[in-house]
């Protein structure tokens, strides 16, 4: 018998060492993952959305020649019925942009090409997608493909990409625009989608006709068009602009001036533009001396002379024919560069500005998109009073407790 237990004593104590082991080995894992996903940006809870800036948009024409293989160009000889697929490979469409934060989950890049009849109300259909992986065999993680990796990068300047005509595919002709779509995590969203409707030096469209390619004959040095394209448009005429007030309500129905502190009612405000170069910022005007600001992190009211400008940005929610939205920012200095801190409302109910960065959860995400309208937000239903069987707060049920987001 004693040689028994001490036996069994032995199975018992190698038995607990090899699960301290592993509870070791599990513990270790899990602290490991955790600091991952917390310090290289992969926490999906906290991860915010990429954001791109600084777009060029450019339009080339190049004259019809091709090398040789010699110093000299050559021009190249058509045969009668010359079309405008044939000509197409004298244009050049390029996009720059910079990247902003948001891309340590991102796998995957494409940059469309779309070109559209010029009496089209809608988009026309892709002509072209340029797919950039992150990672080797479109996987999205693994071993990372060299070349790409900088298209990956939080802050990396100078990205480009070109549609160059090739003479055999399709043509050029009309209004050219181009979109960038990521992909991340479980998601996807565009971080940049060219509207056919806003053209002009500040616009999406690069339009090209027939008489342009026809032109291309004739060239002796490119003829380049640059475009700097404005996140979203407003989309409304000066009339609007200047002659309508407006709501402005959060995804949780509260209203933008509401949402300052001390202000308990709903207001309306005109927009007032801030530049006749950027269609998309403007002073939020309440009355002749209250305009809409930030301080300290928190919205407030500002008098005329104190006025901030404020950018309007194209909201995935928005429908122009529809319901409007916007996401609002102003532009903050922080060493030498402006930085976008956007409007939202927190758990509170009060108005608060936040860089893209800063925003680390996905209730917070969805207080970006801000609804304009011509009518004050309808107030949320009241909560329910308790149940009978249950006795109110203080013993007074008359004053009741409203949600914590009204």
């Amino acid at each position: 018998m004693p040689r028994y237990f001490s036996r069994n004593n032995k199975t018992h104590i190698i038995l607990d060492f090899i699960l301290i082991v592993i509870s070791i080995v599990v513990l270790t894992y899990t602290i490991n993952v955790f600091t991952k996903r917390k310090y290289d940006g992969k926490d999906k809870k906290g991860e915010t959305v990429p954001v791109i800036e600084t777009l060029m948009f450019k339009r080339t024409l190049n004259p019809d020649y091709f090398e040789s293989g010699t110093t000299e160009p050559y021009q190249v000889e058509y045969d009668n019925g010359i079309t405008d697929i044939q000509l197409s490979k004298n244009v050049a469409i390029d996009i720059t942009w910079s990247n902003k934060s948001g891309f340590n989950d991102v796998y995957r890049i494409d940059i469309e090409h779309y070109v559209t009849d010029p009496s089209a109300e809608s988009k026309g259909s892709i002509k072209k997608t340029n797919y950039i992986h992150r990672y080797e065999n479109n996987a999205k993680e693994g071993n990372e493909i060299g070349a790409n990796s900088k298209f990956f990068k939080n802050f990396e300047t100078g990205l480009t990409h070109t549609f160059q005509g090739d003479g055999l595919t399709y043509s050029f002709v009309g209004k050219n625009t181009i979109s960038i779509k990521a992909y991340y995590r479980d998601a996807s969203s565009y971080l940049y989608n060219g509207n056919i409707n806003n053209t002009g030096p500040n616009g999406d469209v690069a339009l090209v006709s027939s008489s342009d390619l026809a032109a291309t004959l004739d060239l002796t040095t490119p003829d380049i068009r640059a475009y700097n394209p404005i996140e979203g448009t407003f989309g409304v005429g000066e009339a609007d602009i200047y002659n309508t007030e407006y709501y402005a309500t959060s995804r949780n129905n509260i209203d933008i001036y509401k949402s300052i502190s001390g202000k308990n009612v709903s207001k309306p405000f005109t927009l007032i533009r801030a530049s006749n170069l950027n269609k998309n910022q403007f002073y939020f005007k309440f009355s002749n001396t209250e305009y809409l600001g930030y301080e300290s992190g928190n919205l407030t009211i500002k008098s005329k002379d104190e006025s901030q400008i404020i950018t309007l940005v194209q909201s995935p929610l928005d429908n122009p024919d529809g319901v409007r939205y916007f996401r609002l920012s102003f532009g903050m200095v922080i060493d030498n560069e402006n930085v976008s801190q956007y409007i939202l409302v927190d758990g509170n109910g009060t108005g608060v500005i936040k860089k893209m960065y800063e925003i680390a959860s996905q209730d917070m995400y969805n207080m970006l998109e801000w609804k304009f309208s011509e009518d004050p937000a309808s107030p949320p239903p009241p909560a329910a009073p308790p149940p009978p069987s249950v006795s109110c707060p203080g013993g007074v049920c008359n004053n009741i407790q409203l949600p914590d987001w009204f």
